[in-house]
């Protein structure tokens, strides 16, 4: 019996692991169900790789979208301040050509309807009112032609070595008339001068007449204007001051580009803001610069530099395209 009954218990479960553990090759207590094969392991780096390199890519567009969107912006303002500048600058020509058209048909109006019971000084009068509207016309229609010029590049140069002390002396004699009229002086400080530069005779005259005439235009009666001139090294310093209100600083740069005016001229000053601008191309010609400054007595004062000689030394042709390219 005791035989019996012992073959009949069931061994211990213990016995039947090493069974199980068999039937399952593989799989082991320490091992993961759920972990990835060795084959998904090795993708990984490369998926994330990738990954990576796209986010970098949108990264840097999304920078060059910046970019190129404050360049946009930039350009857009640019473009609004230059049509507000040039809408003021036809709203003021119209003005500055109406006045002296309106001038002359008026005064050549009375002349005709007066010719017959007029005195005589009268009408010369209307003839010398006749004829200096139809100068200030005309310096109006050559300023616009010499812009045109210039921004074209056909302005010729004509280099050659002068004495710009007297050049100085001349534009201070023309003004005479006009600042006598007006209560004003002009001072300019050192008639016998001989500094030698090479200039272009005409155009440098054309700039200190147009320094001159603003220093003129925003004087007070009874002002002084400076005339001056010296040499530091190799380089011609002209100056021209006045005793006028003097300009906003935020102005003393934008008073030279083309179709800009100082917000003085709100006070009546007038003028088409062609001058300037003008004389910065000139200067520029001149292998110089142009610039202003305010005074702390009062008042402004306009520089004007340029070289004393060229390389040659000698008259020379030059047209302003070719100086832009050198």
């Amino acid at each position: 019996m005791d035989k019996e009954s012992n073959s009949l218990v069931p061994p211990p479960a213990q016995e039947k692991l090493p069974q199980t553990e068999a039937a399952t090759p593989g799989l082991n207590r320490n091992s993961n169900p759920t972990a990835p094969t060795g084959e998904s392991q090795s993708d990984c780096p490369g998926l994330c790789s990738q990954a990576n390199a796209v986010i970098q890519r949108i990264s840097v567009s999304e920078q060059q979208l910046t970019v190129l969107l404050d360049q946009v912006t930039k350009e857009r303002d640019k473009a609004e301040t230059a049509n507000r500048s040039k809408s003021e600058f036809l709203a003021n020509m119209s003005h500055e050509l109406r006045t002296p058209l309106h001038a002359i048909l008026s005064f050549a109006a009375f002349g005709e309807k007066n010719a017959a019971s007029a005195k005589p000084e009268k009408i010369t009068e209307y003839f010398h009112k006749i004829q200096n509207s139809g100068k200030i016309l005309l310096n109006l229609v050559n300023n616009l032609l010499d812009l045109a010029k210039l921004e074209s590049g056909k302005m010729v140069f004509e280099f050659q070595r002068t004495n710009v002390g007297s050049l100085l002396g001349k534009v201070a004699d023309e003004f005479t008339s006009l600042v006598s009229e007006r209560g004003l002086t002009i001072d300019y400080a050192d008639p016998n001068s001989k500094v030698m530069a090479n200039v272009d005779r005409d155009k440098f005259m054309q700039v200190v007449r147009n320094l001159v005439s603003n220093a003129v235009k925003f004087s007070p009666e009874g002002g002084k204007i400076g005339i001056g001139v010296a040499q530091e090294g190799h380089l011609l310093h002209v100056r021209v001051t006045d005793q006028g209100a003097g300009i906003p600083p935020a102005e003393l740069e934008k008073i030279f580009e083309e179709f800009v005016q100082s917000s003085t001229t709100k006070n009546g000053a007038g003028g088409t803001g062609l001058g300037l601008a003008i004389s910065r191309q000139i200067a520029a010609a001149h292998k110089g610069r142009i610039w202003a400054e305010n005074q702390p007595q009062g008042g402004a004062v306009f520089f004007f530099e340029i070289p004393l000689a060229s390389d040659d030394g000698l008259i020379s042709l030059v047209n302003v395209n070719e100086l832009q390219a050198r």
